[in-house]
């Protein structure tokens, strides 16, 4: 399976050639007019939203909507109703640059769906790796995987 990173404005430009999952993850203070439809293709098997900012939950000052456990868990069983027919999954946020790597990065190592954990790593060098985290960990309380057989890979080693 391809795993697609993208930010909205490639999203909004991207034409699926293969059957696909898309994740929109949109910024609870980003109003409708701001996030425009994807373009209309009957290779797109779903269309999922999730709101969530771009926050950390040590942030004194945080000001949004944090990623939790509920919504890594509607994530997940979403993912899991089109898993079977799904070979590209489409991951986007507005800048494409944290949340989305970071729910990428948590699918791939959580379902083994065969993308490089390594280079999403390096490429996009996201600071919201604890996202990451959270939905792998809820994908193993959801008996999808043993927490020994996920290669979490921490995103700041350079060995191998």
């Amino acid at each position: 399976m391809t795993v697609l990173i993208a930010n909205l404005i490639d999203a909004l430009d991207y034409k699926p050639i293969r059957p696909t999952y898309a994740i929109r993850i949109r910024s609870g203070k980003t109003q409708d007019e701001y996030f425009p439809r994807l373009k209309d293709s009957p290779l797109y098997l779903a269309v999922k939203e999730y709101i969530f900012d771009d926050i950390d939950p040590w942030d004194e000052d945080k000001d949004g909507l944090l990623f939790n456990r509920d919504i890594a868990k509607n994530i997940i069983e979403d993912f899991l109703k089109y898993r079977a027919n799904t070979q590209d999954l489409l991951v986007h946020c507005l800048h494409g640059a944290n949340r989305s790597p970071a729910i990428a990065f948590g699918m791939n190592d959580l379902f083994n769906l065969g993308a490089d954990s390594r280079a999403i790593v390096k490429k996009y060098n996201f600071g919201t790796w604890w996202m990451a985290k959270l939905l792998i960990n809820t994908g193993v309380e959801l008996g999808l995987r043993s927490a020994n057989t996920i290669p979490l890979l921490n995103p700041w080693d350079d060995s191998e």
